[in-house]
């Protein structure tokens, strides 16, 4: 049965959708059967792999289904890449969060959809949204790893604490141990002062969720920002730079983690 990565951070701009869509294609590449999730209203995912879904289309939230409707099934709603699939989002996905908060059991309903289709995929890897709302705590809950993306800044860590205490929130209501793989660092400038601290800092915060920090980090690169906009795949046309090792170090220790920790 395929296992269920996340990447999670209420703050935005930490590099989420490129990480995501980074790792979904590099697992690929190393042949590995990969699901991408967008679960963001905003569908930055979608749009950078140049999927355009319409009001009309279906999206996330019709694969999920809501009060009073059936969920479409997955075939119906996945985007086909060469190397990848997509269940794509779009902007209704905004408002059905709001449906969600007048359902049972609303923090699990994506999991439950989810569980049918997990043994047709390796990997199933979610971009979440900039959030602490139920959309968020839906891929939490869906996800055997998660992984938190985090800005070596000062903004960028305001309210962390949040995040820590929706985990351990939704940890005790629904009785699920959380496997958080680490804290990734992304859009670093590895020479400076200020980074050494600011790691030094989110060790620290690690250990309060009892995981840690990757020793691999992904440094600041304009090149890879462009190459996102395209959906290309960053260490493919990269592959000499520095911020392509970053990655390919990334993706390896966070394989070597998931053997670690066995089957979920």
């Amino acid at each position: 049965m395929g296992k269920v990565i996340c990447f999670v951070n209420q703050k935005g701009g930490v590099a989420k959708t490129t990480t995501t869509l980074t790792v979904g294609k590099e697992l690929a590449r190393r042949g590995f059967k990969v699901l991408l999730v967008d679960m963001d209203p905003q569908a930055s995912l979608t749009t950078v792999m140049g999927v355009r879904r319409l009001k009309k289309d279906y999206a996330l939230q019709d694969f999920i289904g809501g009060v009073g409707s059936e969920p479409i099934d997955l075939e119906s709603v996945v985007e086909r890449f060469e190397d990848v699939d997509l269940i794509p989002s779009n902007i209704l996905l905004g408002g059905f969060e709001q449906i969600l908060q007048t359902m049972d059991n609303n923090a699990n309903i994506f999991a439950r959809r989810l569980k049918k289709y997990k043994d047709q995929y390796d990997y199933i890897v979610i971009d979440c949204p900039p959030s602490l709302g139920l959309l968020m705590k839906n891929a939490v809950m869906a996800s055997d790893y998660i992984v938190v993306p985090v800005r070596p800044e000062v903004m960028s860590l305001l309210g962390f604490d949040l995040l820590i205490g929706t985990l351990i929130r939704l940890s005790e209501s629904y009785d699920k141990d959380f496997d958080v793989a680490g804290l990734l660092l992304t859009m670093c400038n590895k020479h400076t002062n200020a980074y050494k601290e600011i790691r030094e800092f989110v060790e620290n915060k690690a250990k309060e969720l009892n995981t840690k920090v990757f020793k691999a980090s992904i440094r600041s690169s304009v090149k890879c920002s462009n190459l996102i906009g395209d959906g290309e795949n960053v260490i493919e046309k990269l592959s000499n730079t520095g911020v392509a090792q970053d990655y390919r170090e990334f993706v390896d220790e966070l394989l070597e983690t998931i053997t670690e920790g066995g089957a979920n």
